[in-house]
């Protein structure tokens, strides 16, 4: 019994005093792999509610036309925005804009806005398809004007 308490207590003190020699650099690679990981799995678990929803018949998209929602903006072009357009068409939504500060960053058939530009544009809602500090840019973009900003992770989980 004494052996194996002295053992343990040498594995941990180990532990601990290898912990605190450890070059303090080696970690962010680390904690930003951890943190992306996290971010992908969050937007496959989205990716994977919205096509339940459609499976079932649904189009995430009905939330906006009965707002009477008949244009709209999409901040950032991503995979998901693709897919958002696709179901904004299904349902007779128009895309009025994109908004995004750097307008070289993607080439669409829509035009780029940036924030500041967001009132010259006909517009009923913006809609965020950023998960990754969508709350931050919702306020940010909220700030700015006051047109309705929906994030598409409440659009996927049905929260009006």
């Amino acid at each position: 019994m004494f052996r194996l308490r002295s053992f343990l207590i040498g594995l941990f003190a180990g532990i601990i005093s290898t912990g605190l020699f450890i070059d303090k650099t080696a970690w962010p690679p680390f904690l930003r792999l951890k943190k992306k990981e996290k971010e992908n799995y969050r937007a496959l678990t989205f990716m994977d509610q919205w096509i339940k929803e459609k499976q079932e018949g649904r189009n995430i998209c009905d939330i906006l036309k009965k707002k009477g929602v008949k244009n709209v903006a999409i901040y950032k072009g991503s995979r998901f925005s693709y897919t958002l357009e696709r179901e904004l068409g299904e349902i007779g939504i128009n895309i009025t804009a994109y908004i995004d500060d750097d307008d070289n960053s993607f080439s669409l058939n829509y035009p780029v806005i940036s924030v500041a530009n967001i009132g010259g544009a006909v517009i009923d809602a913006i809609i965020i398809t950023e998960f990754t500090n969508a709350n931050s840019i919702k306020k940010q973009i909220s700030n700015n004007t006051d047109i309705p900003v929906i994030l598409l992770e409440d659009m996927i989980l049905r929260i009006e």
